[in-house]
């Protein structure tokens, strides 16, 4: 027991538990003294059991009072502690029962330190509720009904008052944990443009799910999520629903969009069909909601839960021949990235392309690079468009003509504008990699013909890959190469052939040493040979850092100078096992990279 805990008084758990049974209600307007007592528990109890036996003791104490105690600021942090704190299911039972819908009112909902605690009753019962629906065994739905009655209780409460809480702030932080319940998803929580633009690796439905934490909704959460939606949006008319759209309420609308994405696919298009019509009520509703930082969000949300009907409804009435205009715009131009991001049929984006690629040139210096990454990507999906993606980029870059001049997009891409011509490049190093030219190169790397990419990457200098290998942001541009599907095993082996000398610089750095480490996994024998005899040679420099010391180690670097034999059994060995795990897994062996002749 630490010198702290025993300042406080008794010197066993025992103590401490017989003096919290006694511990009067007074005591929880004391936040000092709930939080001595709170602290004991990690000093002094060293099994569950004796931490729920305070809980529970906590719980007895204020029967009766939650309600009042809930309302003063000091108290309700600790009944929030007893709720955050608790993994007993029954003390939760009780404190729902306590705080009900029965015994609360309006002002308990606006109420800065009770509404915390009900966020926080909600966000428990919803706990228990989605662990009792996972579980099959026998007299485990015992929590399912209470539970269930009273998040639906809760969720009417929170309707039957919606428009005095939409206008309150504490109002609606309840309004949305009470919708995170009806809807059975922990979803916009760790929603940003980041994750919602080209960082997301699947669509969007993907995305939400991943967010669900109850399989099946109870039917009654899904009435109440239309209610839900009509109060919110649907019966509403032009100015209140531009006055939520514009206002504080558009994070709600949003999570609406996402929670009836994956719950009630109906609804949310009818939802989606009701926003589009304020939000491109006229120009002056267009301009005022697609450029605000705040409701821009909703824009983009709109388009990525909207149905491939209803999306292209939106592209052919309001959206084309105006995406010049919106990229233009500091804010609207992550509405373009969305919809890019959004669309799913080949007409849609060959129109799209047909509005951006002449205009790549102009997108990439008035700063909007985030379009050709969200381009790249999407022609991952749309492999007939791929070619004309990247002739646009050449253009847009002048080196389409003459073709010699080709060989010149991934410096310019990767280094800076000033590197379009060898007459012009500057000396490596003395350039930053551009992080979003080194995005769009991925995604290349990754089409069904990247010859013309792959060929100006195989045109640099060497020192020039190895500073790209380097860097943490081309690091990734080499190693999807490497990883590629689609670059030819003869390219992938001039790239490798083309580094040596320069595998211990490689290996000595943090990114470059991944590329080395990937390399000698996937060359043949004789090639791997070749590069350790390499490291060999300059053995006492690679391990003169730490990560040349660990990819030595990794590699067998030891074993192959002072046991070449057992070294080469080794390698065999492995060999055998990574065939017969492609045999396994792979329908067709990946061909050995092999060296250049």
């Amino acid at each position: 027991m630490s010198g702290n805990s025993a300042s406080v008084g008794g010197s066993s758990p025992s103590s401490v538990v017989t003096s919290r049974r006694s511990a009067s209600p007074d005591h929880f307007y004391d936040f000092d003294y709930f939080m001595r007592m709170s602290y004991r528990i990690h000093d002094d109890f060293r099994d569950v059991n004796d931490k729920e036996l305070f809980s529970e003791s906590i719980c007895n104490s204020i029967s009766g009072q939650e309600v009042v105690l809930s309302q003063h600021k000091h108290s309700s942090l600790c009944i929030q502690w007893l709720i955050e704190n608790t993994g007993n299911a029954e003390l939760i039972r009780k404190l729902a029962e306590r705080i009900c819908v029965s015994t609360i009112s309006l002002d308990f909902l606006m109420n800065q330190s009770s509404s915390c605690v009900l966020q926080a009753l909600i966000e428990a019962t919803l706990k228990i509720l989605s662990k009792e629906s996972q579980q099959t065994a026998g007299g485990s739905e015992r929590h399912i009904k209470w539970t269930t009655q009273w998040l639906h209780d809760i969720g009417k409460l929170t309707i039957q008052h919606f428009n005095q809480l939409l206008e309150d702030t504490n109002g609606s932080h309840v309004m949305t944990t009470t919708l995170e319940a009806l809807g059975g998803i922990r979803v916009g929580r760790h929603w940003s443009r980041k994750t919602m633009g080209f960082a997301m690796k699947t669509n969007i439905h993907t995305e939400i799910e991943k967010d669900v934490i109850i399989k099946e909704l109870p039917i009654t959460f899904k009435h109440l999520l239309k209610r839900f939606s009509k109060a919110l949006v649907l019966e509403r008319n032009e100015r209140e629903m531009k006055e939520i759209i514009l206002g504080k309420a558009t994070s709600l609308v949003q999570y609406l969009l996402f929670v009836l994405k994956v719950r009630y696919t109906e609804l949310c298009q009818v939802v989606v069909k009701r926003l589009v019509e304020i939000i491109f009520l006229n120009d002056e509703s267009k301009f005022a909601i697609t450029t605000s930082s705040v409701s821009a969000y909703l824009v983009e949300a709109v388009i990525l839960v909207a149905s491939d009907h209803r999306l292209m409804r939106l592209w052919n009435k309001h959206l084309k021949g105006n995406l010049k205009i919106m990229w233009k715009h500091d804010i609207a131009n992550f509405i373009v990235q969305r919809l890019i991001d959004a669309t799913q049929q080949q007409a849609l984006f060959s129109d799209i392309c047909e509005e951006l690629f002449p205009s790549l040139s102009s997108i990439f210096r008035n700063n909007r690079p985030g379009i050709g990454v969200c381009l790249s990507k999407a022609c991952q999906r749309f492999p007939p468009s791929q070619q004309e993606f990247i002739h646009a980029l050449m253009k847009s870059y002048n080196c389409f003509e003459p073709k010699e001049r080709q060989i010149q997009l991934v410096p310019v891409m990767l280094f800076s504008e000033q590197q379009s011509s060898s007459s012009s490049r500057q000396p490596y190093g003395k350039v930053d990699i551009w992080l979003h030219g080194s995005l769009m190169l991925q995604y290349i790397f990754g089409f069904d013909d990247p010859y013309k990419v792959t060929r100006s990457l195989l045109a640099l200098e060497p020192k020039e890959i190895v500073w790209i290998a380097n860097d943490k942001s081309g690091s990734h541009v080499i190693e999807t190469f490497l990883q590629s599907q689609t670059v030819t095993p003869k390219q992938k082996a001039q790239l490798i052939d083309q580094l040596r000398g320069c595998y211990v610089d490689m290996a000595n750095d943090r990114f470059g040493s991944r590329i080395v480490d990937h390399i000698l996994s996937s060359v043949d024998f004789k090639l791997k040979s070749s590069i350790m005899d390499e490291l060999v040679a300059r053995e006492s420099q690679l391990n003169s850092t730490r990560n040349g010391y660990h990819l030595a180690k990794k590699a067998g670097l030891y074993h192959y100078k002072n046991r070449n034999d057992d070294w080469k059994e080794e390698e065999k060995s492995r060999a055998k096992r990574r065939r017969e795990m492609q045999d396994i897994f792979y329908t067709e062996t990946r061909p050995k990279i092999q060296r250049m002749k």
